[in-house]
């Protein structure tokens, strides 16, 4: 087939331009991007979560007084 090659032990095909992407390193340059994203955005949230509840534990303190 032109513009495919296959992969025999699961017998699936995969385009060209997927293989040459896959072999020219930004693939994982794009997968390491992206598990970087998704650590930043997690400790972004953690810290956002704490912040309020510092927040709102202050909040409930000067209610009592």
């Amino acid at each position: 087939m032109i513009g495919m090659q296959h992969i025999d032990d699961r017998n699936t095909a995969v385009p060209d331009w997927f293989v040459a992407y896959y072999d020219s390193g930004y693939f994982w340059v794009g997968v390491a991007v992206l598990s970087l994203l998704t650590v930043v955005l997690i400790m972004l949230a953690c810290r956002l979560y704490f912040e309020m509840k510092e927040a709102q534990r202050i909040l409930d303190e000067h209610e009592k007084e």
